[in-house]
């Protein structure tokens, strides 16, 4: 996987996925929030939001998961949650 940039991506299980601050075009970065929406097909299982902060005034940064849920399935059928749902979730983990 080459590298990639912008605000959303689509990676398959077991890609790597790095995020630096320079490649970002803003190297004043202090803080930022990763959102991850987990699918299987276009079904949508999880989320996870992650916080990248800046340690102090150097170029080091470090990453702390805010919320991770999966959304299990019930009677053997994937729940029918829409990504505005998923999206107003992660919204108030990030308040």
């Amino acid at each position: 996987m080459g590298s990639q940039y912008g605000k959303k991506k689509i990676v398959n299980s077991g890609d790597a996925v790095y995020w630096i601050y320079w490649e970002t075009g803003l190297p004043d970065v202090k803080q930022a929030c990763v959102e991850i929406i987990l699918k299987i097909d276009d079904n949508i299982i999880g989320y996870v939001v992650i916080k990248i902060k800046r340690k102090g005034k150097t170029q080091s940064y470090s990453a702390k998961i805010l919320k991770s849920s999966l959304i299990p399935k019930i009677d053997g059928e994937y729940q029918k949650v829409t990504e505005k749902q998923i999206r107003n979730a992660i919204k108030r983990v990030k308040r």
